[in-house]
């Protein structure tokens, strides 16, 4: 199974252009939100959007990129459909401007014209100059129109960490952990090697007692892991370069240009794609967790044993197909079957749930998801199946380095 091959005719390049519908308009207006409040602060986002807006008034090349985007990802929130965009256009830059992003004159948009005008002009060449299976393996069209963000920050799997140090009680001989969507498995090598690594001090805010809760919450993950198995399953091919080219173009450019960050993320990352390797590193399996037929294979694979922890981190938000609702509740159901009766499921995204009195509970997306607290954790327990999901955390951003903790189980631990 390889990306580009067999393309159903639903992928295929649209050829309708769709400059003036509402899709385009709201694209702009989210480009104009995020050039004002870019994610993170980060200026250099914020020029980026600034140039893009120029471009896209100029109506030239970049418009028919755009346009194409937008006519693939309808089910996609702007907010989405933005974030796939900066991703294309910082992994295009990674591969043909070795100053981005450390030159700071990409906190300006005069810098990030030439780029962006180039983009439009190599999509259109390839548009109009390849069949359509050509064109789809062509990267930079892929990405384009299929591909979705894939910000692979290791701290994101800290809530894991929590949920296992926490509840160590139930889990005597201790965790295989499986983890769904997993892109190139930084969170999992994260929390195998953590005791080599060290774990960067987060903040607690909003307690009684900030300052005792936040080390408390330290102490926690600090603890020796309890992991004895790790296992990824994503539909992209972790051990793919193409893979780790796109989670590096994911990423802020204010993390690109942190020499620390970028380092620990190589160290992380498979050690056939950066020639470094771990102490410990998880297993890998690729396939659709949707799938029967993937995961039929899952199970010949690994067994019929089940998993003491299952992990769904910032991807459920990113499912937006015909029936979105319905597969994201067909990817908790599949995440549930795959836990043993004591086991722990874990959802970290961009949502809030809706309160048990109001049936049928479920989980909501933030559109607008750059605000404050609106990154937030969620466990269900195998043991305990009618209290439903239940909120234990929220994190400030999705970088996860300051808490708000809901948990109950918190505030009976001992000190």
């Amino acid at each position: 199974m390889t990306e580009f091959s067999n393309p159903s005719p639903e992928l295929l390049v649209p050829r309708l252009r769709t400059g003036s519908s509402e899709a385009f308009h709201l694209f702009v207006g989210e480009l104009a939100r995020q050039s004002v409040r870019p994610p993170g602060e980060d200026r250099t986002i914020g020029a980026m959007c600034l140039a893009a807006l120029h471009e896209l008034e100029l109506g030239g090349p970049l418009c028919h990129a755009v346009e194409d985007l937008l006519a693939v990802r309808a089910n996609e929130t702007p907010s989405n459909q933005v974030g796939d965009f900066r991703a294309v256009t910082q992994t295009e830059l990674l591969s043909d401007h070795p100053d981005f992003p450390t030159d700071d004159a990409y906190e300006w948009p005069e810098a990030w014209r030439e780029p962006l005008q180039a983009l439009g002009e190599r999509y259109t060449a390839a548009h109009f100059d390849s069949t359509c299976e050509e064109l789809r393996s062509e990267r930079l069209v892929y990405n384009l129109l299929f591909r979705k963000v894939q910000t692979d920050v290791p701290t994101r799997a800290l809530p894991v960490e929590y949920v296992m140090q926490t509840r160590a009680e139930r889990f005597p001989n201790g965790v295989r952990w499986l983890n769904m969507g997993c892109g190139i498995m930084e969170g999992q090598s994260y929390l195998l090697n953590k005791s080599a690594l060290g774990v960067p001090p987060v903040e607690v805010v909003g307690s009684a007692n900030d300052t005792a809760a936040t080390h408390k919450f330290n102490a926690l993950l600090e603890r020796a892991s309890l992991i004895h198995e790790s296992v990824g399953i994503d539909i992209a091919d972790a051990y793919d370069p193409n893979t780790y080219t796109w989670s590096r173009g994911s990423l802020r450019p204010s993390e690109l240009k942190n020499q620390s960050f970028i380092q620990r993320f190589d160290a992380l990352a498979p050690a056939r794609l950066t020639g470094t390797k771990p102490q410990v590193h998880p297993d890998f399996f690729r396939g659709d967790i949707l799938s029967d037929d993937d995961m039929a294979e899952f199970t010949t694979a690994y067994g019929r044993k089940k998993f003491q922890v299952v992990s769904a981190l910032t991807m459920l938000h990113q499912v937006n197909g015909d029936d979105t609702n319905k597969e994201r509740q067909k990817l908790l159901e599949r995440g549930r079957e795959l836990l043993d009766d004591n086991g722990i499921l874990i959802v970290s995204d961009f949502a809030w749930l809706t309160p048990r009195a109001r049936a049928p509970q479920r989980l909501n997306f933030y559109r607008h998801w750059h605000e404050p607290f609106r990154y937030r954790s969620f466990i269900w327990d195998a043991s305990e199946p009618e209290a439903g999901l239940q909120e234990i955390l929220r994190s400030k951003n999705s970088r996860c380095d300051t808490f708000q903790i809901i948990d109950k189980v918190f505030d009976e631990l001992a000190t």
